[in-house]
């Protein structure tokens, strides 16, 4: 049995199909692994009204 190359008549169809897993992979873990190693470089108080950034 033989295999048949898929092939793509526009260039940027790959790329379209891909999007919404590029979006969604950005918004619920890259993002949000972002924002964990930015606030933890930085101490709140107990209501997150004062924020000072911690040198090592």
């Amino acid at each position: 049995m033989q295999t048949k190359k898929l092939t793509f008549r526009n260039a940027w169809l790959p790329y379209l199909l891909l999007a919404p897993q590029v979006v969604i992979t950005a918004v619920f873990f890259i993002w949000p692994a972002g924002q964990a190693l930015y606030q933890s470089l930085l101490r709140q108080d107990a209501f997150g009204f004062n924020t000072t950034f911690v040198r090592p």
